[in-house]
């Protein structure tokens, strides 16, 4: 069932309509205290405040590149809810935990910052325990925006999305379109993908014509795909 109440976390309908969808999602794939999670490219920590605000004794590892910007105050609330650690990691190499360490891997707009997403997300399946879950959130390539900048020649990757000077967040090396990242996760291994297409409208304007579009051009143009999948139990 998806938690409708996220305003808190998010200011306009294509943030919550994400953060809706990855909730959802996220709620089938956890099963009490004893699921451990990982949390890839974690920012400031604002999913891992959802999590913890609908699951105490949750138990999650949070990662980045960068060093931690989850606040002190995120972190003090952290540690009365369940438990959580930081772990920085280095880009576009292997994980530093051991195989079938996790019950949950998640990360939202994290995969289209990386250089070797097929390394990437086969790291994250090896560390998933048999029967675990993933949940991959990423900007879909064929979005509204995007097409009107490949009508007037301006598409062009790596782009620039911010002047923050974070490896995680300054550019996106290449974006994907949903059969991008079924076909890498089938190759990897994962089976039962789900997808949740995320906000067909203009996001610039917060115009929404709908929140989940299932067919139709507004299926091929959503802005955001929200993937949900599982490592084989065998």
């Amino acid at each position: 069932m998806i938690i409708m109440n996220i305003q808190e976390f998010g200011k306009n309908e294509l943030t919550i309509a994400i953060r809706e969808a990855f909730l959802a999602f996220f709620n089938r794939g956890f099963f009490g205290g004893n699921s451990k999670i990982l949390s890839i490219s974690c920012g400031r920590g604002d999913y891992e405040k959802m999590i913890f605000k609908r699951h105490k004794n949750a138990n999650i590892i949070s990662t980045d590149v960068a060093d931690c910007m989850v606040g002190g105050i995120s972190i003090g609330y952290f540690h009365e809810r369940g438990k959580w650690n930081f772990v920085k990691v280095k880009p576009e190499e292997e994980l530093p935990f051991g195989d079938e360490t996790f019950d949950i891997v998640f990360h939202n707009d994290t995969i289209e910052h990386t250089a070797k997403a097929h390394l990437f997300l086969a790291e994250q399946f090896r560390v998933l325990k048999k029967g675990g879950y993933i949940i991959v959130g990423t900007p879909n390539l064929l979005r509204v925006a995007n097409i009107v900048k490949v009508l007037v020649g301006r598409l062009h990757f790596p782009k620039k999305i911010s002047d923050e000077n974070l490896y995680t967040s300054s550019h996106h090396i290449q974006e994907f379109t949903e059969w991008n990242i079924r076909s890498m996760l089938e190759e990897i291994g994962f089976e039962k993908i789900e997808l949740k297409r995320c906000f067909f409208g203009l996001n610039i304007f917060n115009i929404e014509f709908r929140k989940y579009p299932e067919k139709g051009i507004g299926r091929l143009m959503a802005h955001y795909l929200t993937f949900f999948a599982q490592k084989p139990r065998r």
